[in-house]
């Protein structure tokens, strides 16, 4: 399929140059694209065919290039002059065909063009008075000026094309150059943004992890450097505007955010001490520990979301998931066991052993839940037991004796009691 080179503008000047020794005449043409520019320092090949009535009596080819102002110059009839020496010129009409062709490419573009004067100079050459060789040089004299013409306007127009490139081009620089300028005034700018962030290394420094949206690691009041030997990482903005929360220690989401004068409190895992403000001496190791602890002091709780509820309790301990988390004022109490629970919110000194245990009331010992079938001392069962009174089946046992030996016999003024080897009493 035919694929033109976008446009040509191809403009045809014969200029008539025999001699003597041959027959030949000059062929120009100016090469330019769709929008008007010239093509300029291309290789082309030019083939030429020279038609007498539509028959072919001539043809040659040149491998030739543009001019620096798009301008392909050729000698039709250099190239076989014995062939187009024997063109009967008086012979019908002549007209000749162009085809010029980009090198490395198979754009090509095809002109015909009647020849007039020039091939019929040659014709008329042995006369070389006659007026139409005079007017023909003419007419082509006229043709040359007019292309030096157009090749003068073309090297206007490529010099002002050029001076507006070269214009363009240092504007184009400029602005890169101060783009470089910038980006190192930024470098810079980053670079002393850096160093501070590594100078205060040993202060305060904030970063990020795949598992907390934001890490503080500081070692004041939140959110300053003011404090001594605090560290909190639990990505949670800070309450803290004073100098008065040293020695705590806060790892987990929330953990510990809310402190303000409280010392040297633990919170280890999510919301652990969250609410803890102005309390003290408080361990917490797991999520929501001592959630919503404020004022307690000494507390110590281990397992997830126990203590929950202590608020202003002080001195309990809770070991277990949800352990003494229904506590809230009361102190003093110990809760060992998944769940196992005081018997009141402000209930006070209350020991609970056991899973589901539940303590019976202040300054009571709870030994497991509803399900214990049996209590040992020992595993020899061996042990003494030491008690002020007895409660059997809800009947009180009063006794006078110092102390209850359930192996050897028993001294007392109790009703009955039924011990290992039975005793009536």
């Amino acid at each position: 399929m035919k694929k033109n080179i976008l446009l040509f503008l191809m403009v045809m000047s014969p200029l008539l140059t025999f001699s003597q020794s041959s027959d030949a005449f000059s062929y120009q043409s100016v090469l330019r694209d769709a929008n008007g520019n010239i093509i300029s320092s291309r290789n082309v090949l030019v083939d030429v065919s020279i038609l007498s009535s539509q028959s072919l009596v001539y043809s040659e080819s040149h491998n030739t290039s543009t001019s620096s102002n798009g301008i392909i110059s050729l000698k039709i009839g250099s190239k076989n002059q014995s062939s187009f020496s024997n063109i009967d010129w008086s012979n019908n009409n002549h007209s000749i065909t162009v085809k010029v062709s980009l090198e490395g490419s198979d754009y090509y573009v095809t002109t015909k063009s009647d020849l007039l004067s020039v091939p019929y100079a040659l014709y008329a050459k042995e006369s070389a008075d006659s007026p139409q060789l005079i007017s023909s040089i003419a007419k082509v004299q006229a043709d040359v000026d007019q292309n030096e013409a157009d090749s003068d306007a073309a090297d206007a127009t490529l010099t002002t094309d050029l001076t507006a490139e070269v214009t363009r081009a240092k504007a184009a620089e400029a602005a890169i150059q101060a783009d470089v300028d910038q980006n190192e005034a930024d470098s810079d700018a980053a670079d002393a943004v850096l160093q501070s962030n590594i100078d205060g290394l040993s202060n305060s420094a904030v970063s990020s992890l795949n598992d907390l949206s934001d890490v503080v690691i500081d070692d004041g009041p939140w959110p300053s450097n003011a404090g001594n030997i605090s560290y909190y990482i639990n990505g949670s903005s800070m309450t803290n505007t004073t100098n008065k929360s040293l020695g705590n220690t806060a790892f987990g989401d929330d953990a510990l955010s809310r402190i303000t004068d409280g010392q040297q409190n633990t919170g280890l895992g999510t919301y652990a001490n969250l609410q803890t403000s102005t309390g003290s001496f408080n361990t917490a190791i797991g999520y929501g520990t001592l959630f919503a602890n404020t004022t307690g002091d000494d507390n110590v709780s281990v397992g997830n979301n126990s203590a929950l509820r202590v608020t202003s309790g002080s001195s309990n301990v809770a070991i277990g998931s949800n352990s003494l988390n229904t506590t809230t004022i009361g102190s003093y109490n110990t809760a060992i066991g998944r769940s196992a629970k005081a018997s009141s919110a402000s209930a006070n000194n209350e020991t609970i052993l056991g899973y589901l245990t539940t303590g019976q009331g202040t300054n009571t010992v709870t030994l497991g839940n509803s399900s214990v079938s049996a209590v040992y001392m020992a595993e020899d069962s061996g042990a003494t037991v030491y008690a002020g009174g007895l409660n059997i089946g809800g009947t009180a046992v009063t006794s006078s004796a110092t102390e209850l030996n359930i192996l050897d016999g028993v001294t007392a003024t109790a009703t009955e009691l039924n011990l290992i080897d039975g005793v009536t009493a």
